[in-house]
Protein backbone atom coordinates (compact mmCIF):
# COMPACT_ATOMS: atom_id res chain seq x y z
CA UNK A 1 0.00 0.00 0.00
CA UNK A 2 2.79 2.35 1.19
CA UNK A 3 4.67 1.61 -2.50
CA UNK A 4 1.11 2.28 -4.66
CA UNK A 5 0.30 5.47 -2.55
CA UNK A 6 3.84 6.58 -2.89
CA UNK A 7 3.73 6.29 -6.62
CA UNK A 8 0.83 8.77 -7.10
CA UNK A 9 1.25 11.45 -9.00
CA UNK A 10 -0.62 14.91 -6.60
CA UNK A 11 -0.13 17.45 -9.36
CA UNK A 12 -2.31 15.28 -11.67
CA UNK A 13 -4.71 14.43 -9.20
CA UNK A 14 -5.25 17.79 -8.01
CA UNK A 15 -5.50 18.43 -11.60
CA UNK A 16 -8.75 16.26 -12.39
CA UNK A 17 -10.27 17.45 -9.38
CA UNK A 18 -9.95 20.80 -10.34
CA UNK A 19 -11.45 19.63 -13.60
CA UNK A 20 -14.59 18.19 -11.69
CA UNK A 21 -15.24 20.84 -9.84
CA UNK A 22 -15.06 23.23 -13.25
CA UNK A 23 -17.73 20.26 -14.97
CA UNK A 24 -19.53 20.56 -11.48
CA UNK A 25 -19.77 24.59 -11.77
CA UNK A 26 -20.78 24.71 -15.24
CA UNK A 27 -23.60 22.54 -14.90
CA UNK A 28 -24.99 24.54 -12.11
CA UNK A 29 -24.72 27.68 -14.67
CA UNK A 30 -26.62 26.12 -17.20
CA UNK A 31 -29.31 24.54 -14.59
CA UNK A 32 -29.72 27.99 -13.36
CA UNK A 33 -29.84 29.96 -16.82
CA UNK A 34 -32.66 26.95 -17.41
CA UNK A 35 -34.84 27.32 -14.89
CA UNK A 36 -34.54 31.35 -15.05
CA UNK A 37 -35.21 32.00 -18.60
CA UNK A 38 -38.56 33.45 -19.71
CA UNK A 39 -40.87 30.82 -21.45
CA UNK A 40 -44.36 30.52 -21.65
CA UNK A 41 -47.24 27.93 -22.53
CA UNK A 42 -49.46 29.78 -24.74
CA UNK A 43 -52.81 28.76 -26.03
CA UNK A 44 -55.00 30.89 -28.07
CA UNK A 45 -58.19 28.75 -28.92
CA UNK A 46 -59.44 27.66 -32.22
CA UNK A 47 -63.03 28.29 -31.24
CA UNK A 48 -64.56 31.40 -30.35
CA UNK A 49 -68.05 32.60 -29.00
CA UNK A 50 -70.22 35.08 -31.08
CA UNK A 51 -71.81 38.25 -28.93
CA UNK A 52 -74.13 41.08 -29.09
CA UNK A 53 -73.95 42.77 -26.02
CA UNK A 54 -71.12 43.12 -22.88
CA UNK A 55 -72.38 44.19 -19.56
CA UNK A 56 -69.58 45.82 -17.36
CA UNK A 57 -70.63 44.22 -14.00
CA UNK A 58 -73.29 42.09 -11.83
CA UNK A 59 -75.30 45.27 -11.36
CA UNK A 60 -75.75 46.16 -15.00
CA UNK A 61 -76.11 41.98 -15.97
CA UNK A 62 -78.75 41.65 -13.29
CA UNK A 63 -80.69 44.77 -14.31
CA UNK A 64 -80.11 43.79 -18.25
CA UNK A 65 -78.45 47.13 -18.95
CA UNK A 66 -75.89 46.26 -21.51
CA UNK A 67 -72.68 48.62 -21.42
CA UNK A 68 -71.55 48.04 -25.20
CA UNK A 69 -73.76 46.77 -27.68
CA UNK A 70 -72.38 45.72 -31.21
CA UNK A 71 -73.46 48.00 -33.63
CA UNK A 72 -75.39 46.52 -37.39
CA UNK A 73 -72.31 45.59 -39.87
CA UNK A 74 -70.42 44.13 -36.88
CA UNK A 75 -69.64 40.33 -35.28
CA UNK A 76 -69.07 40.43 -31.62
CA UNK A 77 -66.12 37.94 -31.02
CA UNK A 78 -64.66 36.51 -27.39
CA UNK A 79 -61.48 35.10 -28.23
CA UNK A 80 -60.04 32.64 -25.60
CA UNK A 81 -56.26 33.02 -24.55
CA UNK A 82 -54.70 30.67 -21.76
CA UNK A 83 -51.27 31.89 -20.97
CA UNK A 84 -48.80 29.85 -18.05
CA UNK A 85 -45.66 31.85 -17.01
CA UNK A 86 -43.53 28.84 -15.47
CA UNK A 87 -40.42 30.97 -15.25
CA UNK A 88 -39.24 32.51 -11.30
CA UNK A 89 -40.21 36.03 -13.61
CA UNK A 90 -42.75 38.24 -14.09
CA UNK A 91 -42.92 38.58 -18.20
CA UNK A 92 -44.33 41.58 -19.86
CA UNK A 93 -46.73 41.72 -23.12
CA UNK A 94 -47.71 44.54 -25.30
CA UNK A 95 -48.93 45.10 -28.43
CA UNK A 96 -52.23 42.80 -28.23
CA UNK A 97 -53.58 43.82 -31.81
CA UNK A 98 -56.35 42.21 -33.91
CA UNK A 99 -55.84 42.56 -37.95
CA UNK A 100 -58.03 42.40 -40.23
CA UNK A 101 -56.30 40.42 -43.11
CA UNK A 102 -58.17 41.81 -45.81
CA UNK A 103 -57.69 45.59 -45.19
CA UNK A 104 -54.20 45.02 -42.77
CA UNK A 105 -56.37 47.59 -40.31
CA UNK A 106 -56.61 47.22 -36.93
CA UNK A 107 -60.12 45.96 -35.63
CA UNK A 108 -61.68 47.34 -32.19
CA UNK A 109 -61.31 45.44 -28.83
CA UNK A 110 -63.21 45.62 -25.70
CA UNK A 111 -60.64 47.05 -22.60
CA UNK A 112 -61.80 47.64 -19.40
CA UNK A 113 -61.58 51.17 -20.21
CA UNK A 114 -63.58 51.50 -22.72
CA UNK A 115 -66.80 49.91 -20.29
CA UNK A 116 -65.46 52.78 -17.48
CA UNK A 117 -63.56 50.16 -15.61
CA UNK A 118 -61.24 51.21 -13.52
CA UNK A 119 -57.64 49.41 -13.81
CA UNK A 120 -57.30 46.40 -11.41
CA UNK A 121 -60.91 46.34 -10.55
CA UNK A 122 -61.73 42.74 -9.87
CA UNK A 123 -65.12 42.60 -10.72
CA UNK A 124 -66.26 40.32 -13.92
CA UNK A 125 -67.26 41.54 -16.54
CA UNK A 126 -70.08 39.72 -18.98
CA UNK A 127 -71.13 39.26 -22.35
CA UNK A 128 -73.36 37.04 -24.76
CA UNK A 129 -75.83 36.83 -27.57
CA UNK A 130 -78.86 37.51 -25.26
CA UNK A 131 -79.06 37.88 -21.70
CA UNK A 132 -80.01 34.30 -20.96
CA UNK A 133 -76.49 32.58 -22.87
CA UNK A 134 -73.71 34.90 -21.33
CA UNK A 135 -70.54 34.06 -20.09
CA UNK A 136 -68.17 35.69 -17.76
CA UNK A 137 -65.29 38.16 -19.07
CA UNK A 138 -61.60 38.44 -17.70
CA UNK A 139 -61.09 41.65 -19.22
CA UNK A 140 -57.52 43.12 -19.77
CA UNK A 141 -56.88 46.92 -18.31
CA UNK A 142 -55.45 47.64 -21.92
CA UNK A 143 -53.59 45.79 -24.22
CA UNK A 144 -50.49 45.54 -22.41
CA UNK A 145 -49.39 43.92 -19.20
CA UNK A 146 -47.92 41.69 -17.27
CA UNK A 147 -48.02 37.33 -16.66
CA UNK A 148 -47.17 37.11 -13.17
CA UNK A 149 -44.25 34.60 -12.32
CA UNK A 150 -45.50 31.12 -11.55
CA UNK A 151 -48.76 31.94 -12.85
CA UNK A 152 -51.75 31.22 -14.98
CA UNK A 153 -53.99 33.49 -16.79
CA UNK A 154 -56.78 33.24 -18.63
CA UNK A 155 -58.06 36.13 -21.29
CA UNK A 156 -61.46 36.47 -23.09
CA UNK A 157 -60.92 39.07 -25.28
CA UNK A 158 -63.61 41.10 -27.39
CA UNK A 159 -63.15 41.61 -30.51
CA UNK A 160 -65.82 43.90 -32.71
CA UNK A 161 -64.95 42.65 -36.22
CA UNK A 162 -66.49 43.77 -39.55
CA UNK A 163 -68.99 41.74 -41.44
CA UNK A 164 -67.16 42.12 -45.07
CA UNK A 165 -63.70 40.58 -42.84
CA UNK A 166 -62.72 37.41 -43.49
CA UNK A 167 -59.74 36.39 -42.10
CA UNK A 168 -58.48 38.34 -38.78
CA UNK A 169 -55.02 37.83 -37.20
CA UNK A 170 -54.90 38.31 -33.23
CA UNK A 171 -51.12 38.36 -31.59
CA UNK A 172 -48.87 40.05 -28.81
CA UNK A 173 -45.48 40.11 -28.22
CA UNK A 174 -43.38 39.92 -25.04
CA UNK A 175 -40.15 41.45 -23.67
CA UNK A 176 -38.04 38.67 -24.80
CA UNK A 177 -35.73 40.13 -27.34
CA UNK A 178 -34.75 38.08 -30.76
CA UNK A 179 -32.54 38.24 -33.26
CA UNK A 180 -34.35 37.71 -36.12
CA UNK A 181 -36.83 40.40 -37.31
CA UNK A 182 -40.82 39.92 -36.65
CA UNK A 183 -41.75 40.13 -40.63
CA UNK A 184 -45.02 40.85 -39.76
CA UNK A 185 -43.99 43.89 -37.12
CA UNK A 186 -44.02 47.54 -38.12
CA UNK A 187 -42.99 48.34 -34.51
CA UNK A 188 -39.91 46.77 -31.46
CA UNK A 189 -39.95 44.06 -34.55
CA UNK A 190 -36.88 42.41 -32.76
CA UNK A 191 -39.43 40.49 -30.20
CA UNK A 192 -41.02 37.14 -29.35
CA UNK A 193 -44.62 36.82 -30.73
CA UNK A 194 -47.56 34.66 -30.76
CA UNK A 195 -50.07 35.01 -33.50
CA UNK A 196 -53.04 33.14 -34.56
CA UNK A 197 -55.38 33.39 -37.78
CA UNK A 198 -59.10 32.89 -37.48
CA UNK A 199 -61.77 32.82 -40.41
CA UNK A 200 -64.63 34.93 -39.91
CA UNK A 201 -68.41 33.17 -40.40
CA UNK A 202 -70.86 36.07 -41.31
CA UNK A 203 -73.50 33.96 -42.18
CA UNK A 204 -74.39 31.70 -39.12
CA UNK A 205 -77.65 31.52 -37.72
CA UNK A 206 -76.34 32.03 -34.22
CA UNK A 207 -79.08 32.50 -31.47
CA UNK A 208 -77.12 31.62 -28.43
CA UNK A 209 -73.48 31.97 -27.02
CA UNK A 210 -72.11 28.97 -29.49
CA UNK A 211 -68.65 28.10 -31.19
CA UNK A 212 -68.80 28.75 -34.53
CA UNK A 213 -64.73 30.00 -35.89
CA UNK A 214 -62.43 27.44 -37.47
CA UNK A 215 -58.64 28.87 -37.36
CA UNK A 216 -56.45 28.21 -39.86
CA UNK A 217 -53.48 28.13 -38.07
CA UNK A 218 -51.32 29.39 -34.85
CA UNK A 219 -47.97 31.00 -35.20
CA UNK A 220 -44.77 31.48 -32.69
CA UNK A 221 -42.63 33.85 -34.21
CA UNK A 222 -39.25 33.90 -33.16
CA UNK A 223 -39.80 30.60 -30.97
CA UNK A 224 -36.87 29.37 -29.92
CA UNK A 225 -35.83 30.13 -26.42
Amino acid sequence: MKIIISNINYDEFRSWISLLFSLFSLLIAFYTILINRKHLDVTIEDEYSIIKEVYRDDDAFLSHAPTYTVPNGYIGMVIYIKVVNPSPNNIAFFDLSIIDKDTNQLVQQIVKGNLHISKNNPAFSYAGFNRTNCIRLNLLDSNYGMFEANSFKRIELVAIVPETSKEITVSFKIAKSTILKNKNATLRAHFKSYSHNFFINPNSNCSNISILGVNTNTNIDNQSD
